[in-house]
């Protein structure tokens, strides 16, 4: 018997459906943006996948005051990193030419440099009071790497957001994929040399972030090489900076309150737990971001680009 006056729920069910594909094909081909999401959907699984299986290893091979100690350290260079070069890596997404790219970079680059010094000059001032302020004396000698994480962090971000933008998203899927296997497999091996010290845990951090920037040195001698000329002068790289304003300006506070989201409690815990405490807890929370890591890492590079891409309209 048909009941009259009620909605069918299946009609409103079919709307929302219909709704949320125009919107996704609003993106652009749905080949296109399968394929792509495919390919760094292949690389996040094998970066995620070697960080689910070296997660259980590592944590056998440090103790989780050693991780404590470097969850503690990550959370210091989170600070001066939500600064990096002012955020005008994001700027790259908005570039259409290989000139506009290289000026983008270059300006990025130099911001990146200052924030790095400035870093240093802190942490040669006030090194020791920050590692006490988080909670821990034995974090100190570790200071000095605080702007080698900064700096690679920053380049990194720069790197990827360049992929983004030329649609290299297999070449963005291997070097996401270098980062996960250098740190890992420094980590593993300096554990086994080190003794599972805080410096192994550093060495293989450091390098991490290094590492996989070598394999685009190439990539971005080529992309010199196509610029015009006077693209990168000083008088152009002001105006960049002064068109991309607005990323330092709003970009920067949001950043930081992202590091205050995720770096706060273990500053907290720093401050109120033992070094253990914080291991654990770090650890736990590694293994716990695995799956939305690898769903961000997968289609966030795509919408990015394709929004970039139709920006005005």
């Amino acid at each position: 018997m048909k009941i009259q006056g009620r909605p069918k729920p299946i009609n409103k069910q079919m709307r929302v459906l219909a709704t949320l594909r125009s919107k996704f094909t609003d993106i652009g081909p749905a080949s296109t943006v399968v394929r792509h999401a495919a390919l760094l959907g292949t690389g996040a699984v094998f970066a995620q996948a070697i960080q689910a299986l070296a997660t259980p290893i590592l944590g056998r091979l440090y103790e989780p005051k050693v991780y404590g100690l470097w969850a503690l350290l990550l959370s210091v260079a989170a600070i001066p990193s939500a600064l990096g070069g002012f955020r005008y890596e994001l700027a790259l997404l908005l570039s259409k030419t290989d000139s506009e790219r290289a000026r983008v970079l270059l300006l990025q680059t130099i911001c990146n440099v200052l924030t790095t010094g400035l870093t240093v000059g802190i942490i040669l001032l006030v090194g020791r009071w920050v590692a006490t302020i988080v909670g821990s004396g034995a974090l100190l000698p570790y200071m000095y790497a605080v702007p080698l994480l900064v700096f690679f962090t920053g380049a990194s971000a720069a790197a990827m957001n360049w992929l983004t933008s030329a649609k290299q998203f297999g070449r963005l899927a291997k070097f996401r994929a270098a980062q996960s296997i250098s740190t890992a497999g420094i980590q593993l091996g300096a554990a086994v040399l080190c003794g599972g010290r805080v410096v192994a845990l550093v060495a293989g951090g450091v390098c991490g972030l290094l590492l996989p920037l070598l394999l685009l040195v190439k990539p971005v001698v080529a992309l010199s090489r196509s610029v015009r000329p006077g693209a990168l002068s000083i008088a152009r790289v002001w105006s960049c900076a002064a068109a991309h304003r607005r990323f330092p300006l709003f970009v920067v506070p949001y950043g930081y309150i992202g590091v205050l989201r995720e770096r706060g409690l273990i500053m907290l815990l720093g401050i109120y737990a033992t070094t253990r405490d914080i291991g654990l807890y770090s650890l736990a929370l590694r293994l716990a971001y695995v799956p939305v890591t690898l769903i961000s890492a997968a289609v966030s590079p795509i919408v990015y680009q394709r929004a970039a891409q139709d920006y005005g309209r």
